[in-house]
């Protein structure tokens, strides 16, 4: 379980940090070990999600930068 939990509150930091790429490319570097595994890569889908669900602000510069790292996540579990 505490593997979840480091991989939830990377994810968290990087989503909140989407707004300022050099920060958020930091934040993946730094962490890398969560992001890399399943565990981060669903807890970063997860983080994706909330800032991209219907009733998002339009306006948030990290809509598209969550949608581009959704894709690649989905790609990279889908293929194992």
């Amino acid at each position: 379980m505490p593997r979840v939990l480091g991989a939830l509150d990377s994810a968290s930091l990087w989503a909140s940090s989407l707004a300022i790429p050099v920060l958020a490319d930091r934040v993946r570097h730094e962490r890398r070990s969560d992001f890399d595994s399943r565990d981060g890569k669903l807890m970063t889908l997860f983080a994706c999600s909330k800032m991209l669900r219907p009733y998002a602000h339009l306006e948030d510069p990290r809509q598209e930068p969550a949608r581009r790292m959704a894709e690649q996540v989905v790609k990279e579990l889908q293929a194992g």
